[in-house]
């Protein structure tokens, strides 16, 4: 009899997990209209990766950007600014003129600029202009430009809008760059002044441009407004969005935009963040996949095939073709530790050659078939 309530005993504990995992997913609630999820790449091995930081090209690898003449950019923290010409990898720091030793955003502007966001001030460094291509020189915004001292210390975060116009957002507001001047360019019906977490440049940015030329501006503790060039648009919680505290927005193939979202500080523990898409009438949750709701999600991006893809943190990454999700496991190697930072998927890169460059605390890493491998200094880089 001992031994019959023990087999049973035994019996519950194998099948109590399946019997959770069904309940959680009868109860979602989630409106999913035509979707699938492709789970092959689930039992994806963990890949194989060093534990010497030395050989990684950074800590965090922030953004990745490719420019006008096909040179990779890596923003890393503490190590600047590295880039691949396709020969060899080079490191800018102080040295070379750049503003700071954190890289968090980097951008190309209609001449052929490129700008470069750091936790310190903003640079730029013109290709076009220099003689030596074995040597590069950044010069600060600060000597050359009206307006620059307004910026002040901290996070600049750079972007482009489709006519190659520069956008700059710090913790002193957002700016245009016209006729080499910053003008200040304000949201009408922002209520949030303070940041309730540093996950955006201040308390409001423009983070995306969409195929109908509406400009997105995500905020910290305001969630989103809309701008057509005449109207703005508000949308919070009470719309549909899972968090106010935005960190990116993308749009899909489909034209929905999508919000990727994190707590705030400020929410007394509640649970908030992952991802919501909108289709102009309906905010959509994506409770049944792992890591997109109920999480802090920081990175969102469309590729060259016009897929999304989204950064679940301490999961792993998703890529959306329209109707199918892909599941892509968290290599080894991710550090979330560091709470002063966002971790996991930080950028992506879906280069002119075709390669998938991810970064992420704790190094760069590509996309090979179905899984997720570490790149460090030695490469491999083809």
């Amino acid at each position: 009899m001992k031994k019959e309530n023990e087999s049973l005993l035994l019996l519950v504990f194998v099948l109590l997990p399946f019997f959770i995992i069904a309940c959680s997913v009868q109860d979602s609630g989630v409106i999913n209209d035509d979707i699938s999820q492709d789970s092959s790449e689930k039992e994806n091995p963990d890949t194989d990766k060093t534990d010497d930081p030395t050989k990684q090209l950074g800590k965090h690898i922030f953004d990745i950007f490719e420019d006008s003449r096909g040179t990779l950019w890596f923003g890393t923290s503490e190590k600047g600014v590295a880039s691949y010409d396709g020969k060899e990898l080079s490191y800018y720091t102080s040295e070379e003129g750049l503003c700071g030793k954190t890289v968090a955003n980097i951008a190309e502007d209609k001449d052929g600029v490129l700008w470069f966001g750091t936790f310190s001030d903003m640079c730029r460094y013109d290709p076009t202009g220099n003689k030596d291509p074995r040597t590069v020189t950044f010069t600060g915004l600060g000597k050359d430009a009206a307006g620059v001292p307004k910026l002040g210390y901290g996070w600049k975060k750079v972007q482009t809008d489709r006519e190659g116009n520069i956008w700059v957002n710090s913790h002193h507001g957002m700016f245009q760059y016209i006729n080499s001047e910053f003008k200040e360019f304000k949201v009408s019906g922002v209520v949030n002044s303070e940041a309730s977490f540093c996950n955006t440049p201040g308390s409001i940015s423009m983070d995306f441009v969409d195929s109908n030329g509406n400009l997105w501006f995500g905020t910290d503790h305001d969630g989103v407004y809309k701008y057509d060039g005449n109207i703005f648009s508000h949308f919070t919680k009470e719309d549909g969005l899972v968090s106010n505290s935005i960190m990116s927005i993308q749009e899909d193939r489909n034209g929905n935009i999508w919000f990727a979202c994190r707590n705030e500080l400020d929410s007394n523990n509640k649970k908030e963040g992952g991802v919501c898409s909108y289709d102009g009438n309906v905010m959509t949750k994506y409770k049944d996949l792992e890591g997109l709701y109920e999480n802090n999600v920081h990175t969102l991006y469309s590729d060259r095939d016009s897929n999304l893809w989204i950064g679940a943190t301490g999961t792993g990454v998703y890529k959306y073709d329209g109707k199918t999700f892909t599941f892509y496991k968290e290599p080894v190697g991710v550090d979330h530790t560091d709470t002063f930072t966002n971790t996991g998927l930080q950028s992506m890169l879906h280069d002119s050659k075709g390669r998938f460059w991810m970064g992420f605390s704790g190094g760069l890493f590509r996309v090979e078939g179905a899984s997720i491998v570490n790149i460090q200094k030695d490469g491999p880089w083809q």
